[in-house]
């Protein structure tokens, strides 16, 4: 009984020397309106979409088109060709990551204006014009990979696209709203790109005093540093006018397009006038490097590209480590590759003759018995057909039966081809996949 006693005399302080030992503790999650006085938070937000941006320099969707197989049994677009498509495994799905994109961007856009970016005030002004651009010209880019994905005609004949959010969602929220017709989703694709542009400028640069752009010189900017500051040389790399520009040019196609222009009210006179806008800018197709079509493979432009620069056929890049991971799933086995994405017949039939006549035109001299010769030169350029050169040895790749590796045609080594092609677009010839060697 004793001892007893002694322990509670013990514990029980240990209880009181603790406030509110039984109440949970506020969790560490700050509030919104911590933003207001810190920039680098607010911007952090903003930063969220960039983190999630759609894009992939990965060629496997093609498999999921009459223009490639892949010999990867475990290819996400091969399982849902082959019967595993359902609702709870798309691959082609974005509207989970789309949609918690457009709430970080409608949460940075309802408060942006009460941040102080700037004890300066025309400093404050550009930085609040330069990441609202930002945010609208990245939710105008959300919702077109959401229509792209997920936009379609219903049974009764209606073009539907997503429900349009632009304000941020809360618990209280409705989110059984019905989705929006295609048309108005656009328009207010067209909206959000159209702010960005008047936002952001055309592209990121020191300039110098002359060079002040009216509207900053109009609220007293007088000093390039001031504008160089916020959208100096250090910005390449994010969002610009040039890049909103060929977003909404994208989706104009989209929408203009035999699928869905029935329905969306875009005409391909109004695709073509948006892609226009964005041609005019290199002067049109003249403005376009002779090679851009290779821009893959001109090692010496890529090496010497500044952070951020673009050449003239890219509208934005992103700054990404060294890798040969698309060579190494993607060369032929002799080269040390998996031979993963496989172009097919279909694909090298659709390549006219040097003469621009379709191979099954009369007047294209096709010789079957010669099958490759005097073809478009793109042909060669982006597949690697039977006896012709690959990697960074320029090695010839034999994928007829009477080749002696395993880059034949059905090789049992899981790597080679299964259509008697392998993929030169897109792979950089002096990568070198060898475990020797890794370059």
């Amino acid at each position: 009984m004793m001892k007893n006693i002694l322990r509670l005399l013990i514990i029980v302080p240990l209880f009181v020397a603790c406030e509110d030992v039984f109440t949970p503790e506020k969790e560490n999650i700050r509030d919104l309106d911590a933003m207001y006085n810190e920039p680098t938070y607010a911007q952090g937000i903003l930063a969220n979409a960039y983190v999630l941006l759609p894009y992939s320099t990965s060629p496997t969707s093609d498999v999921a088109t009459d223009d490639a197989v892949t010999n990867d049994i475990s290819n996400d677009y091969l399982r849902m060709a082959t019967g595993s498509w359902a609702a709870n495994f798309n691959p082609t799905s974005q509207w989970q990551t789309r949609k918690n994109v457009i709430q970080y961007l409608n949460i940075f856009l309802e408060n942006a204006d009460k941040v102080i970016w700037s004890k300066d005030e025309i400093v404050r002004t550009m930085y609040n014009d330069r990441l609202k651009g930002e945010a609208y010209g990245l939710r105008a880019l959300q919702m077109y990979y959401l229509l792209l994905a997920h936009g379609g005609w219903t049974e009764d004949g209606r073009l539907l696209g997503v429900p349009i959010d632009t304000i941020p969602e809360t618990s209280s929220s409705d989110f059984n709203k019905p989705r929006d017709t295609f048309g108005k989703c656009i328009q207010q694709l067209y909206r959000d790109a159209q702010r960005a542009i008047e936002l952001l400028p055309l592209d990121y640069g020191d300039i110098t005093d002359a060079q002040i752009p009216a509207k900053y010189r109009a609220l007293g900017v007088t000093v390039a540093s001031h504008y160089n500051r916020v959208n100096g040389n250090h910005m390449r790399g994010r969002l610009t006018a040039r890049i909103v520009e060929a977003i909404r040019a994208q989706a104009a196609l989209l929408a203009a397009s035999p699928a869905y222009n029935q329905g969306s009210g875009v005409t391909w006179e109004e695709a073509a006038n948006y892609a226009a806008v964005v041609l005019d800018r290199i002067n049109g197709t003249t403005g376009l490097a002779a090679n851009g079509g290779t821009w893959y493979a001109n090692v010496n432009e890529i090496e010497n590209l500044g952070s951020g620069v673009v050449p003239p056929e890219i509208i934005w890049r992103g700054d990404i480590g060294q890798s040969n991971s698309l060579e190494t799933d993607n060369f032929p086995p002799s080269l040390y590759g998996r031979g993963r994405i496989n172009p097919t017949q279909n694909l090298v039939d659709a390549f006219p003759m040097a003469n621009g006549y379709p191979i099954d035109n009369g007047a294209s001299v096709y010789d079957p018995a010669n099958p490759y010769s005097n073809r478009d030169p793109r042909l060669a350029k982006y597949i690697v057909v039977n006896e012709s050169k690959q990697g960074p040895q320029n090695s010839t790749i034999i994928t007829g039966l009477y080749g002696t590796n395993n880059d034949v045609l059905n090789k049992e080594s899981g790597y080679s081809t299964r259509t008697g092609y392998y993929l030169r677009k897109l792979l950089r010839p002096d990568c070198n996949p060898d475990p020797q060697y890794n370059t």
